[in-house]
């Protein structure tokens, strides 16, 4: 759809013909209608050659007296000028013409385009009145030796008397072209240099989206080939599990911001806590935290949550080679050195030693300012793997640029290997943390329960000081109290509140128990010594196809499948995530 102002300029331009069409002669008419741009420049061309022919502009110098004669020398200026603006048009009329072929989806440039077409018919509209004067106009006739002049005095009376108002009349409409001339090339050079500025950008997003593709297959083929831990499912679940405004006092610890500055000596940093005090939430806000903050350095920040839900993949090897899978997916500058290493004979990557020179070859080769890796749940390995795996971790952040942060409980061997790097111990500090998720479950209670705010707030106060820095007794204790199913049993079981992890769960255990039928509460014991008897994680599946089997069935039978929800079965102990079941926390377990 055109413009508004494009359609203006088309209306001017109309109004403008229209005039030029007026000043026509019938037979000039019948002779402009059907001419062309294209028979103009031939009609030029035939009269150039018959003049060179006929010898007709030899000896034109001679009269140079006669015109000076004839104009005053304002006059002879202006004339210059109207002969200059007639070669200009002629000169700009072919490049207007491929303009026009070229931009005519541009509403700006035809619009200006049309007010220069309108300006160049009325200037010959103009040009054509003064030229159709009659009068006793001299001929010039050329021989060899002479030019012979007649009637000077009648041109020049007429030159005398039209001039002057000749001179004013063209000289708006030559300024006007001049100038729209201008505006047509810088409407041009602007279109052009944005259709070149588009171009440029669209061949460096078609590059940008082919080195993607390449990178991204790539990283697929090395995906294949390392096997690595995918930790989405930790991440996600850390990000479903955060409470809002808790975690501040982490970001502000001076250990923690003197470990993200690269400067700092110290290399490695220990979070240590007990069990449920929020360590992994704490790691992956942490994280999250340093990605934004080193993002203008040129640091790379790995996180690697290793958990008990997925203990059946937790082995060194496995867990260097995702590493190594980390450090290139930070750094794909990287994987051409990658390929030198696959490549050379003494590439092994099942052998530990081997791991570790391959990764501390891609850290020195990088040109990232640092990595920064926060490694939590270091302890969910088997002691002897969690010994090789952090001394070989502790090798590599003193020879490369690998930072670590270290996330587990303060377990013996941990204690011996990071005694002497700086430490920050969770339940000392999150107290205030641990309120806010309490304070925050006030609503929810207050939509249950017909009961004041003040009673409400009353009720919870006291699981802080229960909590001794544990954010999961918090939740498990918040979650006995909602499980209640009247104002009698809320406010008996928040004046008997359990006294450390196992008395909660043993509640929860208990309240199962009690609201459950015989039948039921079988099937949340089988579910549970399922789950405890698991060397991985099960799918739900697995567990609902399981519990169909009996001992005398020959057959399976799909109408034994189990219709109820796990989680409605067995409370808060378990979690489903993705299709599988896993403990709410390792504790649960033990």
């Amino acid at each position: 759809m055109a413009s508004e102002s494009t359609t203006i300029a088309t209306r001017e331009f109309d109004v403008a013909l229209s005039n030029f069409l007026k000043t026509l002669s019938p037979k000039e008419k019948a002779e402009f209608q059907p001419t062309t741009i294209g028979d103009v420049y031939k009609e030029m061309e035939r009269i150039q050659k018959g003049h060179e022919k006929d010898g007709c502009l030899r000896y034109l110098r001679r009269i140079a007296p006669f015109i000076d004669g004839m104009m005053a020398s304002t006059h002879i200026q202006s004339f210059d000028i109207l002969l200059d603006a007639l070669r200009k048009i002629g000169e700009n009329l072919p490049r207007f013409d491929s303009f026009a072929a070229i931009f005519e989806q541009k509403p700006r440039f035809v619009e200006v385009l049309g007010w220069l077409y309108s300006d160049i018919l009325e200037f010959y509209s103009e040009f054509l009145k003064y030229f159709r004067m009659k009068g006793r106009v001299a001929k010039v006739t050329s021989f060899d030796s002479d030019i012979w002049l007649t009637d000077y005095s009648a041109w020049k009376q007429l030159i005398a008397i039209m001039w002057a108002k000749f001179d004013h009349q063209f000289a708006d409409i030559v300024n006007r072209i001049n100038r729209h001339t201008a505006l047509v090339d810088s409407e041009a050079t602007a279109a052009h240099f944005a259709e070149a500025r588009q171009f440029r950008i669209n061949a460096r997003l078609a590059f940008d989206e082919a080195r993607k593709d390449r990178e991204k297959r790539a990283l697929q083929g090395i995906i294949e080939w390392l096997s690595p831990i995918s930790f989405e499912a930790e991440f996600q679940r850390c990000e479903d599990n955060y409470c809002t405004n808790t975690g501040q006092w982490f970001f502000q610890n001076g250990r923690f911001t003197n470990w993200l500055d690269h400067s700092c000596p110290e290399k490695n940093l220990w979070l240590k806590g007990i069990p449920g005090a929020g360590k992994t939430i704490l790691s992956y806000i942490g994280m999250n935290h340093a990605r934004v903050r080193l993002l203008p350095t040129g640091s790379a920040v790995i996180g690697m949550f290793l958990s008990d839900r997925i203990r059946d993949k937790l082995a060194p090897t496995t867990v260097l080679r995702t590493l190594i899978y980390n450090i290139l997916e930070a750094d794909q500058l990287l994987l051409h050195v990658l390929d030198e290493i696959r490549d050379s004979p003494s590439s092994n990557f099942r052998s530990l030693q081997k791991l570790e020179d391959h990764i501390k070859d891609l850290l020195l080769k990088s040109e990232k300012l640092a990595f920064y890796l926060f490694l939590d749940g270091v302890d969910e390995l088997d002691d002897q793997d969690r010994k090789k795996l952090m001394k070989i971790l502790l090798r590599l952040s003193t020879d490369s640029s690998l930072k670590l942060l270290i996330s587990c409980r303060p377990v013996a061997d941990m204690e011996d290997l990071l005694s002497s790097c700086p430490q920050i111990v969770v339940n000392q500090n999150n107290e205030h943390d641990i309120e806010t998720y309490i304070m925050s479950e006030q609503p929810a209670l207050m939509d249950l329960f017909p009961i004041g705010g003040a009673e409400v707030e009353k009720i919870l106060r006291p699981i802080l000081l229960r909590a001794e820095g544990m954010f999961l007794f918090a939740r498990l204790v918040i979650y006995n109290l909602k499980d209640q199913t009247s104002i009698a049993e809320l406010r008996e079981a928040a004046i008997n509140l359990p006294h450390g992890l196992g008395e909660a769960y043993e509640r929860i255990l208990t309240r199962i128990d009690k609201k459950l039928g015989p039948n039921m509460r079988l099937t949340a014991r089988e579910i549970l010594e399922f789950l405890s008897c698991s060397r991985r994680s099960p799918r739900l599946a697995e567990i609902k196809h399981a519990l169909t089997i009996r001992v005398n069935d020959t057959c399976f039978n799909k109408n034994q499948i189990l219709m109820r929800s796990l989680l409605e079965i067995c409370g808060p102990i378990i979690e489903i995530r993705d299709g599988f079941v896993y403990w709410v926390h390792f504790t649960a377990k033990e």
